[in-house]
C-alpha cells in the first residue's frame, strides 16, 4: 500500500472507531471524530520526536509477571492485616517519606501506584526519588522491617523487569 494511503487510512479507522463508540451516524459525530483523530494524531506525532532523545525501556516478561503475582499476594496480605486491624480498633495513620533508588519515572510511578493498590497505604506525593506515602498502621513507628522489605521487594523487582537500551538513532 502506498504511503499516503497509509496516511489517510489512520485517521479514517480512528474516526469509525469514534463513530462506532459514539452509537450515531451523522455529520456532527463524523466531524467530531475525525478533529479527535487528527489532534490525536498531532500530539502522537510531537511524543515520538519527543522520545527520539529518551533511551527505551524493553520490559520482560517473565519479571513483570513474577511482578504482578507477588503484588497480588502483597495486596491480599495488606487486607488481611488491615481487616484485623480495623476489627482490633488499633488504626492510627501517618505520613511518611521514602526514597526508591529506581532512576526511571515510569518504574517510579508503578511503584507509586503499587504502593497505592496496597490496602492501607497512599502514595500522596512524589519529589523526585522521594515517595510521601500515607499508611494506616496500629502503632505509629518509623517503617517497620516488613514494610522495608516489601518497599525493596517491590523494588527490585521492578528494576529487574525492566532492560535499558541505549538511544535510538536516526
Amino acid at each position: 500500500m502506498p504511503a499516503h494511503y497509509q496516511k489517510l487510512l489512520i485517521p479514517v479507522l480512528l474516526t469509525a472507531v469514534w463513530v462506532v463508540f459514539s452509537e450515531g451516524f451523522s455529520v456532527l459525530t463524523l466531524t467530531v471524530g475525525l478533529f479527535f483523530a487528527i489532534c490525536s494524531l498531532a500530539l502522537l506525532h510531537q511524543l515520538r520526536h519527543e522520545q527520539e532523545t529518551m533511551p527505551t525501556i524493553i520490559l520482560r516478561p517473565f519479571w513483570l509477571i513474577i511482578f504482578f503475582l507477588y503484588l497480588i499476594g502483597q495486596i491480599y496480605l495488606s487486607g488481611i492485616q488491615m481487616i484485623g486491624r480495623i476489627i482490633s480498633g488499633r488504626l492510627e495513620s501517618e505520613i511518611i517519606e521514602i526514597e526508591t533508588e529506581l532512576d526511571s519515572d515510569l518504574m517510579i510511578s508503578v511503584l507509586s501506584a503499587s504502593i497505592t493498590l496496597t490496602p492501607g497505604t497512599v502514595t500522596v506525593s512524589r519529589r523526585g526519588r522521594i515517595l510521601t506515602i500515607l499508611r494506616a498502621t496500629s502503632q505509629r513507628t518509623q517503617l517497620t522491617s516488613l514494610d522495608r522489605q516489601v518497599k525493596k521487594s517491590l523494588e527490585i523487582l521492578l528494576m529487574r523487569q525492566q532492560m535499558r537500551m541505549p538511544l535510538r538513532k536516526r
